[in-house]
């Protein structure tokens, strides 16, 4: 009885996907997700099906931020995305809704369906980031 008092249950309706993933990604770990991350998850996972597949592009992603940097990342993500929509960051945390905008677009028009999270990786992020 004592189980059955004292149990309480939070159910959270988030406003939107990337806040739903902020919460899920972010529980029990102390601290709060940056765009890199959130870019990290929409590259690696999102838009990869493939399990082993995502885990080589994860281990890529990786190794590219310790050789140029989180923010160096970060930016070229933030920067590729601005140049292909033409919209500016309008909001706060809006890097990531704009980023995510633009992969959509990326990886249905761009690539007519034949691209995904790896394709985008090796074909468009990593040498914008070497070049940054």
């Amino acid at each position: 009885d004592a189980l059955k008092d004292d149990t309480f249950l939070l159910v959270c309706i988030p406003s939107s996907t990337r806040m739903a993933r902020s919460i899920v990604m972010g529980l029990g770990k102390g601290k709060n997700l940056e765009p890199v991350d959130e870019f990290k998850g929409l590259v690696c996972f999102c838009s990869i099906r493939d399990e082993a597949l995502q885990d080589e592009v994860l281990n890529k992603w990786d190794a590219l931020c310790e050789d140029v940097g989180r923010d160096t990342l970060s930016s070229a993500c933030i920067l590729i995305a601005q140049s292909e929509l033409q919209k500016p960051v309008m909001k706060n945390n809006g890097e990531v809704d704009l980023f995510e905008d633009y992969l959509k677009i990326y990886l249905e028009s761009i690539t007519k369906g034949d691209g995904d999270g790896a394709t985008y990786f090796k074909n468009v992020l990593v040498p914008a980031t070497k070049i940054l």
